[in-house]
């Protein structure tokens, strides 16, 4: 009786993984079936530096005042360090890679000063 229950449990947590993985897989393939317009902009704070935007269509979907993965609140250095970045931040959102979480190595890979 025992080992009929444990393998009811089993079958069933299966039939639960299965359900998951194809809820996941159907709502990210109409994810990227929507045409969307994603854009990076830059901005300047008087007291932290350069940061950007990044828009779909007019809604901002993230705002970035700071060096992403970078310790403390420092803003970046110039409009360079910002669009540069906000561009790969854009690239990983293209490929449909979210959150587009950048590492301190791309940033050393982009030249910015951290």
């Amino acid at each position: 009786m025992k080992k009929n229950a444990v393998s009811f449990l089993l079958i069933l947590a299966f039939i639960g993984v299965l359900g998951y993985v194809w809820i996941n897989f159907n709502s990210e393939a109409n994810y990227t079936q929507k045409p969307t317009n994603e854009t990076a902009e830059v901005f300047h704070d008087s007291i932290s530096g350069w940061g950007y935007r990044i828009k779909r269509d007019t809604t901002i979907v993230i705002e970035q005042q700071y060096i992403p993965g970078a310790q403390g609140t420092k803003g970046f250095s110039t409009e360079s360090e910002a669009l540069k970045t906000a561009q790969l931040v854009l690239d990983k959102i293209k490929r449909n890679q979210f959150p587009p979480t950048i590492t301190l190595s791309e940033l050393d890979s982009l030249g910015i000063n951290f």
